[in-house]
C-alpha cells in the first residue's frame, strides 16, 4: 500500500502553513483594528497568503518536474528570514492591543536581510557548493534562479508589509501621510537585500557577515559623504553653514541606485569566478578571502609550535570581529574629523553628546562578542574542517581550550577593552560616571562583568551545537531569551508562595516567638549575592562542559540537545525556587527579629509614659476602666493590654492623650480609651461671629442697635 501524502516531498515544509493564519484568526476572532479598511486588508493578506501556499500543497501531494524542484529547493532554503518578515509582523499587528512598530519594522528589515544572506551564504554553510555549481547548467542560470527566487519571495513580505499599515492603529507619526511615507521607506531593506546582501554573502562565505556588512557598509559612506561636505563647507563658504537638505536628499536619491546596481554587477562577477576544489566549500584562499593580510600577519608573529599552530587557526577563523572592529575605529575617526571641523554650536551640541556614541559603541561591542562566540565551534563545521581538526595529532582537551582562550580573549579584547578606549579617547571618563542611581563602582562594575560574562558562555554553549555562525547567533539570542524567561517563572512561584505566607507574619498583634538566627541586614545583602553568584557560576559551568562535550560531535543529535534543554531549564528553575524559598525564610528571620524589637520598643515607650502620668496623677479611672484595669495593676501589664487592643500607634496615641497638643489627634484617640473629654481643659472653640461683635457702651455711643 502506498501513502499519497508522503512524509517529505518537494522540500515541503509544514511551516508554510503558518501564514494564513494571523489574518484567517482575525477574521474570524475580530483581532486587532475595527475598521473597513483593516478587514479589507486582512482579506487581502488571506488571498496572497492562499496563492503562496496552494501551489505549495498542490506539488506536495504530487510530483514535481525538474526545474519546479530547484525552484521549492530555494524556497525552502530562504523560509527562516521568510518567516521572520511575514510572519512575525502579522503576529504582532493581529495578537497585541497596542502593536510594536518597531518590532514590526525591525523584524521585516532583518527578515528580508536573512533571506538575502542565505541566497546564497546557505551553500557555503551546507557545503553543497561544489554539488551546485558541478550541475550542467550555465552560471547565468544558477545566478538567475537564486536571485529570482529570492525577489519572488521578499516581493510577498513587502507587499504583505504594506498591507499591515491600515490594521495598525492611528496614532503617533501614522495619523499623517509623512509617517506612513517614513514607514514604507523600510522597504528599502528588500532592495539591500536583494542587490547587495549575496555580494557580501559570497565575499565573506557567511550569511552572519553579510547581514553585517549589508547594514555597515552603507553607514560608514553615508558618513563618509557628510564628512567631506563638512570638510567643504569649512574650507569654502564658512564653518558656520550647515550641509544643506538638497545635498542629503540627492545624494540619498542617487547614490542607492548607484550602490545598488553596482552591488548587483559586483555579486555576478564574484560569483562567476567563484572557484571551488572540495566539498568543503573553500576557495584557493585561506579559510576566507578577506582573511590573506591577517594570515600573514599572524605567521611572523606567533611562533611554529602546536598551540601557536592552533592559535592561529582559532584567529583566521575569527574574521566577522575583525571587520567590525575595523568599522568601528573607522566610524570614530569619521566622528572625531566631523566633531573637529563643526563650528556650529547646534551641530557641535549633537557631535558631543555622549548618549549616542555610547549606544553605538555598546551595539558595535555586542556585536564583536557575538560573532566572536558564536565563530568558536559552528565556523569549524559551516567551514567542514571540524572532522579535519578532530583528527589532529593534539589532544581534544588541549584543542578545547585553546579555542575557548582565543575566543573570550578576542572577545574581551575587541568587544569590550577596544569601544572602551575609543570612548575614553573621545570623552575622557565623562560617560562613566556615575549616576545618582548607581553610587557603587563596584556594583556597576560587577554587573557589567556579570552580563559580559554570561554573554560570553551562552555564545559559545550555542555554537557548540549548530551548524552555522548564523544560527548559533540566533540560538545565543533565544537561549538569553529563555534564560531570562526561567528566572523570571522561578521569581513569580518564589512570589506567589510569599504572598500567600505573608500574611501569617504581618499581624502586629500576633505572638511572635524569636527567631533561632535573625540575620541583619548587610548579613542579608551578602547572602543574597552569594546567592546570586553561586547560581550562576554553577548554571554558567554547566553550560561550558555541555559545550565542551558537545564540540565533538560532528552534528549533534536532536534529542540529546533537547534533553540538555530540558534539563538546564529544569535544574535552573528549581535551584532559583530552592534558593529563593531559603532567602524568604531568612527574610521571615529578619522580619520577626525586627518586629520584635519594634515590638518592645513599644511597650518601652508605652511603660515610660504611663509611668510619667501616674506619677502626676493624671490618669482617669475611665482609662483604667477601658483596659479591665485597675490603679494598681503593674504599669507594664497595663501596657501590654493597650497594645493588644490598639497594635503599633499605642505609643503615639498615649502620648497624644496625656499632652497638649495635637488638640485634632487628642479628640480623635480619646474615646478609644475610655475618655469622653480631654484631661486638660482646653479653650473653647472660638466664635469666629464673636470676634466682631462690640460692647454695649459702644453700641449706644455710636448709635447701634443692641
Amino acid at each position: 500500500m502506498t501513502l499519497t501524502w508522503p512524509l517529505s516531498r518537494n522540500n515541503f515544509h509544514p511551516a508554510w502553513l503558518l501564514l494564513p493564519a494571523p489574518a484567517l484568526l482575525a477574521l474570524i476572532g475580530g483581532f486587532g483594528v475595527d475598521t473597513d479598511e483593516a478587514r479589507f486588508s486582512r482579506v487581502l493578506r488571506l488571498v496572497l497568503s492562499g496563492i503562496l501556499v496552494l501551489p505549495w500543497l498542490w506539488w506536495r501531494a504530487g510530483d514535481a518536474s525538474d526545474s519546479v524542484r530547484r525552484w521549492l529547493k530555494e524556497f525552502r532554503t530562504q523560509l527562516p528570514g521568510f518567516l521572520i518578515a511575514f510572519l512575525i509582523p502579522a503576529s504582532l499587528v493581529t495578537f497585541t492591543k497596542n502593536p510594536w512598530n518597531e518590532g514590526i519594522l525591525l523584524s521585516y528589515s532583518f527578515g528580508c536581510l536573512w533571506m538575502g544572506a542565505t541566497a546564497l551564504g546557505s551553500e557555503f554553510e551546507q557545503r553543497t557548493v561544489s554539488g551546485w555549481l558541478a550541475q550542467p547548467r550555465a552560471r547565468s542560470a544558477l545566478f538567475l534562479e537564486k536571485l529570482s527566487t529570492l525577489a519572488c519571495l521578499l516581493s510577498v513580505a513587502t507587499l504583505h508589509f504594506v498591507l499591515l499599515i491600515p490594521e495598525l492603529p492611528i496614532s503617533g507619526g501614522l495619523a499623517y501621510p509623512e509617517g506612513q511615507r517614513e514607514f514604507l521607506y523600510w522597504t528599502l531593506a528588500a532592495v539591500f537585500a536583494l542587490t547587495s546582501t549575496p555580494w557580501f554573502s559570497l565575499l565573506t562565505r557567511s550569511t552572519l557577515a553579510g547581514v553585517v556588512f549589508t547594514i555597515a557598509v552603507p553607514l560608514v559612506l553615508f558618513v563618509t559623504y557628510l564628512a567631506l561636505w563638512g570638510v567643504y563647507l569649512w574650507q569654502g563658504p564658512g564653518p558656520d553653514v550647515l550641509i544643506p537638505d538638497t545635498a542629503i536628499r540627492w545624494a540619498l536619491a542617487g547614490g542607492m541606485p548607484l550602490y545598488w546596481v553596482t552591488t548587483l554587477v559586483l555579486s555576478w562577477l564574484t560569483f562567476r569566478r567563484l572557484e571551488i576544489r572540495d566539498s568543503g566549500g573553500r576557495t584557493s584562499s585561506p579559510l576566507h578571502p578577506l582573511s590573506r593580510p591577517l594570515d600573514r600577519w599572524l605567521a611572523r608573529l606567533l611562533p611554529t609550535s602546536d598551540t601557536g599552530a592552533l592559535v592561529r587557526k582559532e584567529l583566521r577563523l575569527q574574521v566577522l570581529p575583525w571587520f567590525v572592529s575595523a568599522i568601528m575605529v573607522g566610524l570614530w575617526l569619521l566622528w572625531l574629523l566631523a566633531r573637529s571641523l563643526s563650528h556650529s554650536e547646534e551641530l557641535g551640541s549633537v557631535l558631543n553628546q555622549v548618549g549616542p556614541v555610547s549606544i553605538m559603541a555598546g551595539i558595535l561591542g555586542g556585536l564583536v562578542l557575538l560573532g566572536t562566540t558564536s565563530a568558536c565551534v559552528a565556523e569549524e563545521r559551516e567551514l567542514g574542517t571540524l572532522e579535519w581538526q578532530l583528527t589532529q595529532p593534539v589532544s581534544l582537551a588541549r584543542q578545547w581550550w585553546v579555542k575557548v582562550a582565543v575566543t573570550i580573549g578576542l572577545g574581551l579584547v575587541l568587544g569590550v577593552a577596544l569601544p572602551t578606549t575609543l570612548i575614553l579617547m573621545g570623552f575622557g571618563t565623562e560617560p562613566f560616571t556615575l549616576s545618582e542611581t548607581w553610587t557603587d563602582s563596584a556594583q556597576v562594575v560587577g554587573i557589567y562583568l556579570g552580563a559580559i560574562v554570561i554573554f560570553l558562555v551562552l555564545g559559545i554553549y550555542a555554537s557548540s551545537f549548530s551548524g552555522n555562525t548564523m544560527k548559533a547567533a540566533a540560538a545565543t539570542v533565544m537561549l538569553g531569551m529563555g534564560t531570562v524567561f526561567v528566572v523570571g517563572l522561578a521569581g513569580a512561584t518564589v512570589s506567589e508562595w510569599m504572598e500567600s505566607q505573608v500574611v501569617r507574619w504581618t499581624d502586629p498583634i500576633r505572638p511572635l516567638t524569636p527567631p533561632p538566627w535573625s540575620p541583619t541586614q548587610r548579613q542579608m545583602t551578602v547572602i543574597l549575592v552569594s546567592e546570586i553568584v553561586i547560581i550562576g557560576v554553577a548554571f554558567l559551568s554547566r553550560l561550558f562542559l555541555l559545550a565542551a562535550r558537545n564540540s565533538r560531535f560532528l552534528k549533534l543529535p536532536a534529542r540529546q540537545l533537547w534533553r540538555q534543554w530540558v534539563g538546564l531549564a529544569f535544574g535552573l528553575y528549581l535551584t532559583n525556587v530552592v534558593a529563593g524559598g531559603a532567602f524568604f525564610q531568612l527574610t521571615v528571620w529578619n522580619h520577626k527579629a525586627n518586629q520584635i524589637a519594634m515590638r518592645q520598643s513599644n511597650h518601652d515607650n508605652v511603660v515610660a509614659l504611663l509611668s510619667q502620668q501616674a506619677a502626676a496623677g493624671r490618669i482617669p479611672p475611665e482609662f483604667y476602666r477601658r483596659f479591665s484595669a485597675t490603679p494598681e495593676l503593674p504599669l507594664s501589664e497595663l501596657a501590654d493590654r493597650i497594645i493588644e487592643s490598639r497594635g503599633w500607634p499605642a505609643s503615639t496615641e498615649v502620648a497624644a492623650i496625656f499632652s497638649t497638643t495635637p488638640p485634632g489627634l487628642r479628640s480623635k484617640v480619646a474615646p478609644a480609651y475610655g475618655l469622653t473629654n480631654n484631661l486638660d481643659a482646653e479653650p473653647a472653640p472660638t466664635n469666629r461671629a464673636g470676634l466682631h461683635q462690640l460692647s454695649p457702651e459702644l453700641k449706644r455711643r455710636y448709635g447701634l442697635r443692641p
